[in-house]
């Protein structure tokens, strides 16, 4: 039924072993509009402290396949504590995933490293690099299956534009849309399916410079 009854609860459960709070509920990141019932979520996962036989060492960022009928859990991709996100081909290939580099003793530095899988590979190689603190680099946003690229973001004449990179041996990047008065900073995908393409919202100039891309099939 599509009545909002029978709510089930997908995120990662804590035990009393787990070392640490979980403040992160996960994130669906793939509807897999090809398969009925089931969704991709990316999950945190915390190790439980030694001692028991049972006691889980996952720990970090994971991908899961969950049948949203039966609770039954598929891991995608293992859990990483470097990973910060995953990003699917939006019919269930994770095919670029970010992790960030840290300090010692687990302090984040905002240096986060892209990598991506080229198609039918496993293997993950670099891509290209973002700073969260100044900016700088290419911010990862989404995969395109059919055209085989990832967008994303990266500074243009002082101004975040839009760019797009193959997932191929070349890595070529390529100049989507840009403004110069006005920082391009979320994009958002209408339907499930389909290529992305990206047209501006309009905006007002007496409002915070930023513009909004809409992703429409």
């Amino acid at each position: 039924m599509r009545d909002g009854s029978n709510l089930r609860e997908l995120s990662t459960r804590t035990g009393f072993n787990s070392r640490g709070y979980n403040l992160y509920g996960g994130d669906i990141i793939d509807w897999l509009p090809d398969q009925d019932g089931a969704v991709l979520m990316t999950r945190n996962y915390l190790p439980d402290a030694s001692g028991s036989r049972t006691a889980s060492s996952l720990d970090g960022l994971a991908v899961d396949r969950i049948d949203t009928r039966s609770l039954a859990v598929k891991h995608i991709e293992l859990p990483r504590r470097e990973a910060v996100n995953y990003y699917t081909d939006g019919h269930g290939t994770v095919r670029a995933m970010s992790v960030e580099t840290t300090r010692d003793r687990g302090y984040e530095t905002g240096l986060i490293t892209n990598l991506y899988r080229l198609r039918g590979s496993r293997e993950w190689l670099t891509l290209n690099a973002y700073n969260r603190i100044d900016g700088s680099g290419f911010d990862l946003e989404a995969v395109d299956r059919d055209l085989n690229i990832a967008h994303g973001f990266k500074r243009q004449d002082g101004r975040k534009a839009l760019y797009s990179i193959t997932l191929d041996e070349s890595r070529t990047e390529s100049l989507l849309a840009a403004r110069p008065d006005v920082d391009l900073d979320d994009l958002i995908r209408i339907g499930a399916t389909g290529a992305w393409s990206a047209f501006p919202l309009p905006f007002r100039a007496d409002r915070p410079r930023t513009s909004r891309r809409h992703l429409t099939r």
